[in-house]
């Protein structure tokens, strides 16, 4: 009898043991969905970052294309020379 009630024991502490590691798995996966919804959103803000620089790049590039500085040898000297 001692042995059965020893048993019975266990066997609800066990099962008290499942039912707080269940809600302890529960808990990480709220905080894993947490956190993988940051890192989406992360990934979208660099993409988007990327996609400004790449813009910006290019406006640069065609600005220095555009700018009409004369090389040394090609700039008339001044009335004073």
């Amino acid at each position: 009898m001692k042995e059965l009630l020893e048993l019975q024991q266990e066997n609800i502490y066990l099962n008290e043991k499942i039912v707080n590691l269940e809600y302890l798995v529960g808990e990480q996966q709220i905080e894993l969905d947490k956190i993988e919804g940051a890192y989406i959103d992360l990934q979208n803000r660099v993409r988007d970052l990327e996609a400004s620089i790449k813009v910006l790049v290019e406006y640069i590039k065609s600005q220095n294309n555009q700018t009409q500085i004369a090389s040394q040898a090609e700039e008339t000297p001044p009335p004073h020379y």
